[in-house]
Formats: C-alpha cells, structure tokens, sequence
C-alpha cells in the first residue's frame, strides 16, 4: 500500500495495515488501511455490504458513488465512495472503500479523509486508491 511520507502506521486489526495523518485536534486528515477479506464481501455485493457494514459502524451513511469492474495491478475491483459521520467524535469523513481480488486473494481497501479535507486531500486519497495492489 502506497502512502505519503506525512502518513505514520498506527495500530490496526490483525492482518490489516494502515497509516494516517492527523490534525492538530486529532482527527484524520488522511486514513487507509488494507484488509483481507473477512466476511461475505465480493466483487458482485460491495457496494451493498460496504454500506450495511458502514450503517453498523456510524451514522448518516450516504453513497455518493459506486463502480465494479475496475483494474488494478494484479487484480479487480468493486468501489465505493460515501460519506459518513463517526460516531467516535463525531466528526464526517468521506471515504473511497475497495474491494479487491487479487491472484492469491482479497482485500479491503480504505482510504478516507474528513469531510471538510477532502478538496485538499482527494488527489492523496485517489493516488492511493489507484496504486493498490493486492497479493
């Protein structure tokens, strides 16, 4: 997983990995993190579990957009793009979250920033999304 040097890792999941840039009040500027797949998740049903998955894990869930079919090196993809308030904090955010079937097999990739970051952040947030590349 590609992120900018302004990124640090932090703790996450077993098995996943993930980085973030944080503000001065603490919230993330920048988040991603990679998982393998763990549930029911699939290339035909991200959109729909992502959002289910979301609804259990925040509030005010709202899809902005969503694609299948797409490439990535090594691999292809389900995405979604949607917006989100935490319920720890409660600050929005706007993430892109991937689904991706690699070779050897699939994960999840999330790469999310607040809400009222995303015009500065978006192209950061794309760059990563784009140079995933799943085992």
């Amino acid at each position: 997983m590609a992120y900018p040097p302004s990124a640090r890792p932090i703790q996450a999941d077993t098995g996943a990995v993930a980085v973030a840039q944080r503000g001065a009040q603490g919230d993330f500027l920048l988040y991603l993190n990679a998982t393998p797949k763990q549930g029911a998740e699939s290339l035909a049903n991200w959109a729909t579990f992502r959002l289910a998955h979301q609804a259990d894990e925040a509030s005010s869930v709202t899809l902005v957009a969503s694609a299948t079919g797409l490439m990535f090196t090594r691999g292809r993809g389900s995405c979604v793009m949607d917006d989100y308030t935490s319920r720890h904090g409660p600050r929005a955010y706007r993430e892109i979250a991937c689904f991706v079937a690699g070779k050897r097999g699939s994960s999840v990739l999330v790469a999310a920033t607040s809400r009222e970051h995303w015009s500065a952040e978006r192209a950061t947030v794309q760059a990563a999304v784009e140079s995933y590349t799943p085992r």
